[in-house]
């Protein structure tokens, strides 16, 4: 908010500097509606509008207005990455994302190492570009850095470890960024995103180890109280028909 006032206070000044800095210029304020008018010596109204609010809208229109110029600078590159149509629960699966300026998305395919369908776009890119893989029931491991400098001549590759954590239909979500300097700050523009649906299979023999694997403890209780409390109950039973026996 200080910034904004300081172009207001230099927007004031520049305007009394247009009216010839005189003194004998007419300044008129209102405290209601935070204006202050200026009235130059040729007869001309020039009014200043000091609200906060407005102020601060300007400043928000002005912001919205540079990162809209700086989107349009930016120039479009193509990608390409390996999402897995299916999987095994215990399979572990690389994803590779590549991005070229000058290679077509057909020659950025034939260039894909890893198994999995090939899903090609034309995106917008900056100098710094982000790329992040997600997903609620997956493991994933970054093998490059999410965040990389990308170059005209070379291409920029992304390279994840994927693991799923459990079956049915589970989803992959990679995002790109374009990482933007506005007034000296990095920010992050959602460039792409793309969600991947994959089926993750679980055999019988799976099913039954994941089964044990997951309740090992109740199990072993079960199999520990069971016997002991049938055999505490028969114990018990038999103690009391011989007590009845004895007082007979």
């Amino acid at each position: 908010m200080k910034f904004e006032y300081i172009l207001s206070i230099l927007a004031l000044l520049f305007t009394l500097a247009a009216c010839g800095g005189s003194p004998s210029s007419p300044i008129h304020t209102n405290s209601e509606n935070h204006k202050i008018v200026i009235q130059d010596e040729d007869g001309g109204v020039i009014v200043i509008d000091m609200n906060p609010e407005s102020i601060k809208k300007q400043s928000y229109d002005r912001d919205l207005t540079v990162i809209d110029q700086i989107l349009a600078t930016l120039e479009f590159g193509n990608i390409v990455f390996n999402p897995p149509e299916k999987m095994n629960i215990d399979e572990t699966r690389q994803i590779q994302l590549l991005l070229g300026m000058k290679e077509t998305i057909e020659q950025l395919k034939q260039m894909i190492e890893e198994k999995g369908i090939k899903d090609g776009d034309r995106i917008r890119v900056s100098d710094r570009m982000e790329a992040r893989l997600t997903g609620l029931n997956f493991n994933i491991l970054a093998i490059t850095p999410e965040e990389q400098g990308i170059t005209r001549t070379e291409i920029t590759k992304w390279k994840w470890e994927i693991k799923p954590k459990s079956g049915g239909q589970q989803e992959l979500h990679l995002t790109l960024a374009a990482l933007i300097d506005v007034y000296g700050e990095t920010t992050r523009r959602s460039i792409r995103v793309f969600d991947k649906k994959i089926d993750v299979e679980v055999t019988l023999s799976q099913r039954i180890y994941l089964f044990f694997k997951d309740y090992l403890i109740e199990i072993l209780l079960a199999a520990v109280l069971l016997p002991g409390g049938l055999l505490w109950f028969f114990w018990d039973n038999w103690n009391k028909s011989k007590s009845k026996s004895h007082e007979v």
